[in-house]
């Protein structure tokens, strides 16, 4: 992470100033973009979608490197599909794994060779090792930041809790640099929540923050390298952007979605105000996003004690999703790929221990079947099943291993 250069204060931040630069400095547009609620920010226009394209193409060349991790926020995959492969595998198959141990108030993070550990309160460890920086205590959600070098090569450690034990959460940026820890760059407050965890994903410059029920969209701008508030669709009020639950997914043509008040909404990066609404549940309890490349998975389950778990596919690479005509067996899918102009994927039904792997081209075909132990949870590696994980990977010997879900 940059060393800080000192700068004035900024309203609601604290922190030691912005980052200096490891390249040669930009000048900020004459003009900046006003969104409503005055909330200033520069995360408008198409040269910032095209920036985030790329780095969605720097994040799936790391994800699906062997020799090393990219696990940067509890989710994983921006989709948060909960698969590493190259693309449709010839052979799916259950493998014996090496579960990693680890002690973590937080689901840890796993980038290149180093392993983020932390307590409640706020005491980090790296590879085993105490950190001197307390990154605060009531912790409820963390993610890390990594970018191409030809974006700057900024890599740092975000965080809402508490700093110090006082007042009410905060977001807050950490500088992180060959595997240690710098001092908090800048704190911005989300306020109080009686909510356990939060959500908190770095989508590149782009970070999300589901806090309180509220969704928060922050930018760190290239130019002052300081993080801007973003205002999503009319802003706070917005009822869009409150009652959220879940995770905050992406797709890989600029888009992200998120569950409000059981309903699911998107925006393009470069255009935070124009919000689409994807399908309606109708009767149906929306629980899970999941996407891969062009597709969205919408996941509603019937409501009642045994409702079926269906599942609804849009197509994201147009301006409003389409509804794809395509049918599931009531399950969980896990996106391999395109292959014969035919949807590949592993389903799985609650905490059984088959899974099966299918192609559909409008209706579902079952492959073939993999026996595992019974998991509500499950990772797919190039091809191999690991049941009960969140992520798996290699060592150094080549072996799996994986972190438990």
């Amino acid at each position: 992470m940059r060393a800080p250069r000192r700068r004035g204060t900024q309203r609601g931040t604290s922190g030691s100033g912005a980052m200096k630069s490891f390249y040669k400095r930009k000048q900020p547009p004459k003009r900046f973009f006003w969104a409503k609620m005055q909330l200033r920010s520069t995360a408008y226009g198409e040269e910032v979608l095209g920036k985030y394209l790329s780095w969605l193409k720097f994040f799936y060349l790391s994800w699906r490197r062997k020799d090393t991790h990219f696990l940067l926020s509890a989710q994983g995959d921006p989709g948060a599909n909960p698969v590493r492969a190259e693309g449709v595998p010839p052979l799916v198959r259950a493998v014996p794994a090496r579960s990693v141990e680890w002690d973590s108030h937080l689901p840890p993070l796993w980038y290149r060779t180093w392993f983020f550990e932390t307590d409640r309160v706020g005491n980090l460890k790296i590879n085993g090792e105490r950190s001197p920086v307390n990154i605060g205590m009531d912790l409820k959600a963390w993610a890390l930041m990594a970018l191409p070098e030809a974006d700057g090569g900024t890599e740092a450690l975000f965080v809402i809790g508490t700093p110090g034990g006082k007042g009410d959460a905060q977001l807050s940026m950490y500088g992180f640099h060959e595997g240690k820890l710098g001092p908090c760059l800048q704190s911005i407050p989300l306020g109080a929540t009686f909510e356990a965890f939060s959500k908190l994903v770095c989508l590149g410059r782009h970070v999300f923050a589901v806090h309180g029920g509220r969704l928060f969209y922050f930018y760190l701008s290239p130019f002052t390298e300081r993080l801007e508030e973003v205002c999503i669709g009319e802003g706070a009020r917005d009822d869009r952007v409150n009652g959220v639950s879940g995770t905050v997914t992406a797709d890989g043509y600029g888009n992200v979605f998120w569950i409000s008040r059981n309903e699911v909404y998107g925006m393009r990066i470069g255009a935070p105000s124009r919000l689409v609404t994807v399908g309606f549940s109708i009767n149906l309890e929306t629980v899970k996003l999941v996407c891969s490349d062009r597709f969205l998975f919408v996941y509603r389950r019937e409501k009642g004690a045994f409702g079926s778990l269906l599942c609804e596919a849009y197509r994201t690479d147009c301006p409003q999703p389409e509804r794809l005509e395509m049918h599931f067996t009531s399950g969980w899918n896990s996106i391999l790929g395109v292959r014969d102009v035919a949807l590949w994927y592993l389903k799985t039904q609650d905490g059984r221990g088959t899974v099966a792997l299918c192609s559909n081209e409008g209706h579902e075909r079952q492959v073939s079947e993999v026996e595992t132990v019974r998991a509500f949870n499950w990772f797919c590696l190039f091809g191999n099943v690991i049941a009960g994980a969140r992520y798996a990977g290699y060592d150094e010997h080549r072996n799996i291993v994986y972190i438990k879900a």
